[in-house]
């Protein structure tokens, strides 16, 4: 018995049709057409049948059996999109639709009404709508509130729980906006070409390529600032290196990433898939890279004993951020004399701080009879900033001042240096008691000892010993939320405890406000569901008299039959059994 592919009908409800229309099960009809004769077919197999067939099935014995040509195969399930984006021998090992197609059905109730069928289309995660009836999709049985496994399907528009027709329900009146369903109109359409393409496949590197070219505004020469400010998803970085082909292991990119950048840009996949990107374009992603460029550099300050030698920058684990409105990149920090660098736009290397600058003014007049306005004038710099330049070129021998002269306190030194490995910020250390003035913390700020410390901290994440007293302190601030009733994370402990969420992280306290988060989520669900055990209850006591239906105890109440199964499953069958018990009783005492 042949039967006729439906249009944009799944694999897998073509063979469920088939089955029904031999009076089998579907298994057994699998079991005609299996690849791997020693093993035998399951439930759990049946997700594989859309997403790549070759790897559980025989072609030649499906269209032997079925009389469907090899492109109808490819066109019902997910091969097409397989064989153009996986570069792997292997199309079942494949990853870019990974967490993209459903193993729930969705599905149109009034579409379901003219064809029973399962169009491929309801599969994928990211078409939610109808564009045809313009409703969203159900995901569940309108008839018994159930979720419907792909693998429990036997028959083609008939739930496998309660047995009663999906289409014999109205389909969601939930309001779309034009947004919405302009986006869920382009996925449509994007993936239906998708998914009937047999053109050229593209390797990953390709497909990379083109991403970043469009993105890059179908400019010839790479630009960093303009793709970092599309905010597409996936990484730029993760791009660069597919592009490059510099990736230690094979990855591709993944489907949903592409997709919606492309619709981001207002690019249909056709012409994504027939592009042709100018080899400038190329050259230049394969330029110098920034990190490259890193090691070649050197300390640019005259009084630094590493002056000019190559590879004493040490990158602090900053990449990219703007200051005052110049974007800078690939912080480093020099290892000798604790100077600060970045890269500018133009891939130069730039002081980040003010040292230099002042250096060359310092050499050539002297300042020490001038008034802080006109120290200020001359430096470009405010006073604050001034008296940490003369504290630093003080300790560096470079310019000694009468100011900064004193007695370095070793105690004081061997603490600042510990206070780096414990994670405490520079701005904790200002403000010790221990102190005599300002002008003493900063000699012992710029002293070479506590510079190093610095440089060697810079970039590493920094480990703190538990402090007790913290602990408890956070501790009771998250007992007093969840007392308060006000939500727990970081920032609120923060802000309840007087401290920052740095600091809560740097003594390792943020495990310690995590357990406490648990908790609160666990007390508040223990609550909504005792709370829904009694609306039951009163459900129940109200009508006592009456036949009960469970869908009309979901639709009376605020028992949310998802949230229960997910968290509560033992109240379902509570439920369930005070159903059948209740009728019991009300069907004894009618007869």
């Amino acid at each position: 018995m042949k039967r006729r592919l439906g249009h944009n009908e799944s694999l897998f409800s073509y063979f469920i049709n088939l089955s029904h229309s031999f009076g089998t099960d579907v298994l057994v009809l699998l079991e005609t057409m299996k690849l791997n004769e020693k093993f035998r077919l399951h439930s759990g197999d049946l997700k594989r049948i859309d997403f790549y067939p070759m790897s559980l099935l025989n072609a030649s014995k499906i269209t032997a059996i079925t009389g469907l040509s090899y492109e109808e195969v490819h066109r019902s399930s997910f091969a097409n999109v397989i064989r153009t984006f996986n570069e792997s021998a292997k199309g079942e090992s494949s990853r870019i639709l990974n967490k993209i197609i459903r193993d729930k059905l969705s599905y149109c109730p009034e579409c379901l009404r003219s064809s029973k069928t399962y169009p491929l289309l309801w599969k994928i995660d990211t078409i939610d709508t109808c564009i045809i009836h313009k409703n969203k999709l159900n995901n569940c049985c309108g008839h018994c509130k159930e979720t419907i496994a792909y693998q429990s399907i036997r028959e083609v528009n008939r739930c496998p729980h309660c047995s009663n027709r999906l289409s014999e329900v109205i389909g969601s009146k939930e309001e779309i906006s034009e947004v919405e369903m302009e986006q869920q109109v382009w996925f449509t359409e994007n993936w239906e070409y998708l998914l009937n393409y047999t053109g050229e496949s593209l390797t990953n590197s390709e497909t990379a390529l083109r991403l970043l070219y469009i993105l890059n505004e179908c400019q010839s020469y790479f630009n960093r600032k303009i793709i970092v400010a599309k905010r597409s998803q996936g990484c730029v970085e993760h791009l660069l290196q597919c592009a490059r082909g510099t990736l230690q292991k094979r990855r591709s990119v993944h489907l949903s990433n592409l997709l919606f950048t492309l619709y981001k840009m207002k690019t249909h996949v056709k012409d994504f898939l027939v592009l042709s990107v100018p080899q400038e374009f190329v050259d230049s992603l394969h330029e110098k890279s920034i990190g490259h460029l890193a090691k070649m550099t050197a300390c640019e300050a005259p009084w630094c004993e590493k002056y000019g030698e190559v590879g004493e920058l040490v990158p602090t684990g900053v990449l990219n951020t703007t200051k005052s409105g110049e974007h800078l990149s690939y912080y480093m920090v020099c290892k000798s004399c604790g100077c600060e660098y970045a890269f500018n736009e133009g891939k130069k290397l730039v002081e980040r701080g003010y040292f230099i600058n002042a250096y060359k003014i310092l050499k050539t007049r002297d300042i020490t009879r001038l008034t802080w306005p006109e120290k200020e004038k001359i430096f470009g710099l405010k006073r604050d900033r001034i008296r940490r330049v003369m504290a630093y070129f003080h300790n560096q021998n470079v310019i000694v001042n009468d100011i900064h002269k004193g007695k370095i306190d070793a105690v004081l030194l061997e603490r600042f240096i510990r206070a780096f490995s414990e994670g405490v910020s520079l701005e904790e250390v200002r403000y010790w008691r221990e102190w005599q003035n300002y002008e003493q913390f900063l000699l012992h700020r710029y002293h070479s000892s506590v510079i190093k410390a610095s440089v060697e901290s810079s970039g590493r994440q920094k480990i703190n010993a538990t402090d007790s007293f913290y602990k408890k302190r956070i501790e009771s601030t998250c007992k007093k939320l969840i007392k308060e009733n006000i939500t727990i994370n970081l920032p609120n402990v923060a802000l309840a405890a007087g401290t920052s969420a740095t600091t809560i992280r740097n003594k390792q306290c943020s495990e310690l406000v995590g357990i406490y988060r648990k908790r609160q989520v666990k007390a508040m669900r223990q609550n909504r569901i005792r709370l829904m055990e009694e609306e039951i209850d009163a459900y129940f006591a109200a009508h006592s008299d009456e036949r009960i239906y469970t869908q009309k105890l979901y639709a009376a109440t605020s028992v949310d039959y998802l949230y229960l199964k997910r968290y509560a499953p033992w109240l379902l069958e509570k439920i369930e059994q005070m159903k059948l018990e209740h009728n019991k009783e009300i069907f004894a005492v009618a007869s």
